[in-house]
């Protein structure tokens, strides 16, 4: 018997094979119109990356509440141009020392410095107006912290 007649008379390695022959086909027509379109597969990450990937002039001038777990600390973050800022409130620096402290973007992930990196605050957007993170001191404490936009 050939393999023609057993496929034939068998209906479990007929249904398989027409099964399997259905889903290379399906594999090599996506792939070709991949190829076709000139387009490529991208990682649902890499796309929530580039989704919240904030613009740095969009960030400067804005005023932000901050909230830090540390002692329940308050205060507000002006994020000024040339990656500068100023920190008020219960976090803030005083008048002549606020020079120090600057911010730094990469996409979603933001680095405030704050008195020349006597307190480092790591961070990432969770919305355009949100974002938290943690903060670690010249001592080696750490905490949580949260900044919401407020305009």
């Amino acid at each position: 018997m050939r393999i023609k007649e057993r496929i034939e008379k068998n209906p479990i390695i007929f249904f398989l094979t027409v099964l399997v022959s259905g889903f290379l086909a399906g594999i090599a027509t996506y792939q070709g119109i991949l190829k076709i379109a000139n387009l490529s597969i991208v990682p649902s990450a890499k796309v929530e990356h580039r989704r919240l990937a904030i613009d740095s002039r969009r960030l400067e001038s804005t005023h932000w509440e901050f909230i830090g777990s540390r002692s329940n600390q308050l205060g507000g973050l002006v994020f000024l141009p040339n990656n500068k800022l100023i920190m008020y409130g219960q976090i803030g620096a005083r008048a002549e020392q606020q020079h120090l402290n600057s911010w730094e973007l990469s996409g979603s992930k933001i680095v405030l410095h704050y008195l020349d990196n006597t307190v480092v605050h790591e961070g990432s957007f969770t919305s355009d107006n949100s974002m938290n993170g943690t903060a670690n001191d010249k001592n080696g404490q750490s905490w949580t912290w949260r900044a919401e936009k407020r305009f």
